[in-house]
């Protein structure tokens, strides 16, 4: 009886110890307490995103004419779109020879329109390489993107740069399942069924309202595999001792960073528990490269695209941009495996032993808490890379 006494003593303390402390971080989008995820929105904000970055086709897109600028480090990078929907660029003049569609890592985060991949290599083959990146894209996006812009850049040479991470991306419908508070990230996404490849519509309209999200949630809970794989793994509730083991590693780590942490870094704490955040991503999407059916609807969809622009008799190439946190994981051979499989049916240019061959490849990426880009050292890099595989 004793004894029973002690342990319900030491559950107890563990029970409140743990609630106090997920009380302290509710300002964390990474300490998920409620449900009700229509409490997340902004009214004010959302008609914003409807207004300048929403697009049906896409989820999300980089708009015409549009200037802006990011600072990390103190050091601003600054980027501009033209009226065509391509990155800005010097060698625009010249007839357009390949054009580039894909997410961050095609977009250039993190350096100034100059120094980019493309712009490297529009100098060097004194061609004209356009961009059409966007951050976050998955492979979806990116090929959905080229179906829209296919009639407007008349180039019989395509290249898809995405990050390994795509496979978990075109599988999500709404983003912030994978990316807790990525609120307006609604997009198109994948289902692989009777081995074919669907590609599902935005499920926010273009007409749908600040009072429409409430249906769409419920609908995503339902559509999107990463509301229960992912999202309710990270949810707290009572009794909160059970979830905090349901996810231990994760949570274990963000609370030693809490109880290290200066109150007056508090305000920041989201930026200095990030590496752990995007630590857990990758390997999350190194364990789909493991599964069958992701990798079924990996490899499908990218055999649909390669057709697809066969048919349109272009030439497609595919180029893996590993994150930083992808070559410091051994768990990086499952997605390699793959790629190396699909590269002898098609054209598919894997980073990651480039990098890996390169001592001291963090010098390549920009330290930032995304996770590092490439900085201009890393575009020049993969830029020589990818030109040799052109030629």
């Amino acid at each position: 009886m004793k004894s029973l006494i002690i342990i319900f003593g030491i559950y107890l303390i563990l029970e409140i110890i743990i609630f106090v402390i997920i009380r302290n971080l509710k300002f964390s989008k990474w300490i998920i307490t409620k449900n009700n995820l229509f409490e997340l929105f902004n009214k004010v904000k959302f008609l914003k995103f409807k207004k300048t970055n929403y697009s049906l086709q896409l989820g999300w897109d980089k708009k015409p004419n549009y200037k802006n600028f990011e600072t990390n480090k103190k050091i601003k990078t600054f980027y501009s779109i033209n009226s065509k929907g391509y990155r800005n660029s010097k060698f625009d003049k010249r007839k357009n020879a390949i054009a580039t569609f894909g997410d961050s890592y095609t977009f250039c985060r993190q350096v100034n329109d100059a120094d980019t991949w493309q712009e490297i290599i529009s100098r060097n083959k004194k061609i004209f390489v356009s961009n059409y990146g966007v951050g976050n894209y998955g492979l979806d996006q990116a090929y959905l993107k080229f179906n829209f812009k296919f009639n407007k850049i008349n180039c019989k040479e395509i290249i898809f740069g995405i990050v390994p991470e795509t496979i978990c991306r075109v599988q999500s419908s709404w983003k912030n399942y994978l990316e807790f508070g990525n609120l307006h990230g609604f997009k198109p996404y994948c289902e692989y069924k009777n081995n074919n490849i669907l590609i599902h519509p935005n499920p926010l309209k273009k007409n749908s309202t600040f009072k429409d999200i409430k249906n769409i949630i419920a609908l995503s809970k339902q559509k999107d595999r990463f509301y229960k794989d992912k999202y309710l793994k990270y949810f707290f509730k009572f009794p909160f001792i059970i979830s905090f083991f349901h996810n231990f590693t994760f949570n274990i780590n963000i609370l030693s960073k809490y109880l290290f942490v200066k109150k007056k870094e508090l305000i920041n704490f989201d930026e200095t528990v990030f590496p752990i955040v995007m630590n857990a991503n990758i390997k999350l999407s190194h364990r789909l490269y493991n599964e069958t059916y992701s990798i079924n609807l990996m490899k499908k969809l990218f055999e649909k695209i390669n057709k697809d622009l066969l048919k349109k008799k272009i030439t497609c190439h595919f180029v893996i941009f590993p994150q930083l946190f992808d070559l410091k994981l051994s768990t990086r051979v499952n997605y390699q495996n793959l790629y190396k499989g699909l590269s002898n049916k098609m054209n598919i240019i894997d980073l990651t032993n480039s990098f890996l061959q390169k001592k001291n490849f963090e010098k390549l990426f920009t330290n930032d808490k995304y996770g590092g880009h490439l900085n201009k050292k890393g575009n020049i890099f993969v830029a020589k890379i990818i030109q040799k595989k052109l030629n």
